[in-house]
């Protein structure tokens, strides 16, 4: 099998503890919890009503605005986090 290199240029957290890698490491560092009660809708008739949830991050802050179509908040979180530099 051949040999292959990689090559990692950068780091980035989008975390329901923090988002970017320094608020991430300070939380995890702290023993902060990122679960909680269900905010972004109507959990009530579900078994389970807890989640681990992005509450501060805003996908339209990382959104070109040609894509106004429905992107899924999964793939703009795996963006932002892989574009942020130390």
């Amino acid at each position: 099998m051949k040999e292959q290199k990689l090559v990692i240029t950068g780091m980035g957290a989008v975390t329901p503890i923090g988002i970017g890698v320094d608020a991430y490491w300070s939380a995890l560092v702290e023993g902060q919890c990122g679960v909680g009660k269900i905010t972004r809708f109507d959990a009530s008739e579900l078994p389970v009503q807890i989640a681990a949830e992005l509450k501060d991050f805003d996908p339209a802050a990382y959104m070109p605005k040609t894509l106004d179509g429905p992107v899924h908040a999964v793939c703009l979180c795996c963006g932002r986090g892989g574009s942020q530099e130390q």
